[in-house]
């Protein structure tokens, strides 16, 4: 069978944290999931920390598992041996990390290798982030991305306030996938350019 298309998850973590588009904070909570991947004919080492998803709690319920759950049975995703598995038994995978789950912090993201994030030109219009001193810009393609460092607990919630945003926008329109809508993508620091020296910044954290 061709590999073509496949992503091997070699570990995934689930994180929880106000939803900072609730009405209230005793509102629940929102949901983020952090999974190791690569591609099949990748090595291990070559394996990153991505976000599966981000957001709301009844997303998380009523769209990811769902989703994910078709994508294993579909083969689409493989286990940590490349292989494929059913559906049913990555729900009660997933069921064990719910009961485990961990508060959604800047130093988790950080262990994981996510050092900063970067979010596409047209979403960052969107959110009306461009020129605002905390967000850097950084090449991407023929293009550019915007985004920050990630350094503390204020960063990991911006991340889930932009992207919840983001997802609230676009149901509104209409075309909101809840696995991918709105998502981050990782980038390194080194290549995040400031309008303004790192250390005039502080004054907006």
């Amino acid at each position: 069978m061709s590999n073509v298309g496949q992503t091997i998850l070699h570990a995934f973590q689930v994180f929880t944290t106000e939803n900072p588009m609730a009405a209230s904070a005793c509102s629940m909570p929102a949901i983020v999931v952090l999974g190791r991947i690569s591609e099949p004919d990748e090595p291990f080492t070559e394996s990153r920390w991505s976000f599966l998803f981000i957001g709301a709690l009844e997303d998380f319920h009523q769209r990811f598992v769902s989703r994910m759950e078709r994508e294993f049975d579909q083969g689409k995703y493989l286990d940590r041996r490349g292989l494929r598995v059913r559906g049913a038994d990555f729900v009660r995978q997933l069921n064990r990390a719910i009961e485990q789950a961990r508060q959604f912090t800047g130093m988790e993201l950080r262990k994981r290798g996510i050092l900063a994030v970067t979010w596409s030109e047209a979403n960052a219009r969107t959110l009306g982030i461009i020129g605002l001193p905390m967000i850097a810009r950084a090449p991407f393609m023929l293009g550019t991305r915007y985004g920050f460092e990630v350094r503390d607990n204020a960063d990991a919630k911006r991340i889930v306030l932009f992207t919840l945003k983001l997802k609230q926008l676009a149901k509104h329109d209409g075309h909101c996938d809840p696995l991918r809508t709105g998502h981050p993508m990782r980038e390194t620091p080194g290549r995040l350019e400031f309008a303004e020296p790192p250390a005039a910044l502080e004054a907006y954290r």
